[in-house]
């Protein structure tokens, strides 16, 4: 069973979809999967999903 995934924030950047996600516990290759999954399902949308470090790095 696959473990619920908690979206922090989401916006558009440069006509990207970011979504920054909760990371907890969260295979590093499971970002990519999500990644994918949204990216087809908006019909091949740019989209980068971020964990909270990685969206508050500088």
């Amino acid at each position: 069973m696959n473990a619920p995934v908690k979206v922090v924030h989401s916006e558009v950047v440069n006509g990207r979809l970011i979504i920054v996600v909760e990371r907890r516990g969260m295979m590093r290759n499971t970002l990519a999967q999500i990644e994918r999954a949204v990216s087809e399902a908006l019909g091949g949308a740019r989209v980068a999903v971020l964990t909270e470090a990685q969206w508050q790095a500088p």
